[in-house]
């Protein structure tokens, strides 16, 4: 064949593969109508094989991971103890860490329990009444004021005998008094101007003399001078005597009286102190009020210390798991990432991100596995949760072939066997979603 010949027949094979082609694509996209996706390879990772569905996704404990952070600012953010290591396996409520403000607020709490049992103590006894010491003391006293009166009762018994044999002493010299002033006036009644008696004795000579008409003794010689002076001597030993006796009376009846006035103080005492006991013997409801709001707030300061210690100065788990990464040493300041990671490994999931477009096939309850090159085989699940969100995928696949910003769902798969792969957290996975 000719050189010209054979161009031809080229270009003509040339133009009908072109007719061809283009009536394919005429067919396969008409007119006004959407081209039709062309099935690559991977989809964001996401994949359709067999009628399932394949996603890259990743590892992550139940509940997903949990990061504990420090407490609340204006308090301590430095570690002074870790009590775990990585991949130490924790229960709820435990305490994994102390911060550097445990010391002073453990103090705290150690005062506001000291101030508890005092006021503790406060109202037991005043339930109880005043202390045994105050109740001692104070009978004490009363036995005193006692022993006081009735040694004012025995001495009053030794004054009241005083007085009555003084009056007895008085009223014998009295009677002698008489007798002398007697003797004196019936002898010396017209002898006044030898005598000379004055006050009232005068006046009774007088009165006696001019009663009597008789002839005076001195003149006719019965009785001498001398005679009449004794008779006055006498008389006014008599007088003194008697005064003196009036005065032994009357001190007597003064001692008397202070022994009675000291029996009534005695006794008045012995009352006050007596009700001084009983009282404190008997509980006062206004005593054991304050002591039972005294008690109430050392109580109330007491939960106070205790709750700022526990939220302060300890560093708690919320949940059973695994310490997955620590990011706080012993004296190191916490920084933005917190003080620990922490996940339920237990129990792990694959997170699968499933290209928006496949995620309508995707139903709760389908079975699915799980791949990786850091473990054998393969781990069956269940889809448990598809999300609510489309977001942008944060798994990419080393193919270039692959979509590196594609729009997801995350689908939660519960694994069947979490054991192979309970420290692999955060691990790329497959995942293929059967239907």
């Amino acid at each position: 064949m000719k050189q010209s010949g054979a161009r031809v027949v080229l270009i003509v094979s040339a133009i009908a593969l072109a007719v061809t082609g283009l009536g394919f694509f005429i067919l396969a996209n008409p007119p006004g109508g959407k081209p039709k996706a062309a099935e690559t390879s991977s989809q964001s990772g996401a994949r359709r094989s067999a009628g399932g569905i394949g996603a890259l996704g990743r590892l992550e404990p139940e509940n997903e991971v949990f990061r504990v952070a420090p407490p609340a600012v204006g308090f301590s953010s430095r570690i002074l103890q870790m009590k775990i290591r990585e991949g130490d396996k924790v229960k709820a409520n435990q305490v994994v860490a102390l911060l550097d403000s445990a010391p002073s607020l453990q103090a705290s709490v150690l005062v506001a329990q000291t101030q508890v049992a005092e006021a503790q103590a406060q109202l037991d006894q005043a339930k109880a009444g005043a202390k045994v010491s105050d109740v001692r003391a104070q009978i004490a006293a009363v036995n005193q004021e006692k022993l006081k009166g009735q040694q004012a009762v025995n001495q009053a018994q030794v004054a009241s005998v005083d007085l009555q044999n003084a009056g007895i002493n008085a009223a014998k010299i009295g009677s002698e008094l008489n007798k002398a002033e007697w003797e004196f006036l019936k002898f010396g009644r017209l002898c006044l101007e030898q005598q000379l008696p004055v006050g009232a004795l005068a006046a009774k000579i007088q009165a006696y003399a001019a009663s009597d008409q008789s002839v005076p003794l001195c003149e006719n010689g019965a009785i001498s001078e001398q005679a009449l002076r004794e008779k006055f001597e006498d008389y006014q030993v008599q007088s003194t005597l008697y005064k003196q006796a009036q005065g032994a009376v009357a001190a007597a009846r003064i001692r008397l009286n202070q022994q009675k006035s000291a029996i009534r103080v005695a006794e008045a005492s012995v009352s006050q102190n007596t009700s001084q006991v009983q009282s404190l013997q008997k509980p006062r409801p206004v005593d054991i009020k304050r002591a039972q709001t005294q008690l109430q707030v050392a109580q109330a300061n007491l939960q106070k210390a205790t709750i700022e210690y526990q939220q302060n100065a300890l560093v708690k788990v919320p949940i059973d798991g695994t310490v997955l990464k620590i990011h706080a040493k012993p004296s190191e300041a916490i920084g933005t990432k917190g003080i620990m990671d922490i996940g339920r490994t237990s129990q792990m999931y694959a997170v699968a991100e499933v290209d928006e477009s496949l995620i309508g096939r995707v139903r709760e309850g389908q079975t699915a596995t799980v791949k990786s090159d850091a473990f054998e085989g393969e781990i069956t699940g269940r889809v448990v949760k598809i999300g609510r969100q489309i977001g942008k995928n944060s798994i990419t696949s080393t193919d270039p072939a692959d979509s590196q910003d594609s729009r997801v769902v995350e689908v939660k798969i519960k694994l069947d066997d979490s054991e192979p792969v309970a420290g692999l957290t955060n691990l790329q996975v497959r995942v293929a979603i059967l239907p």
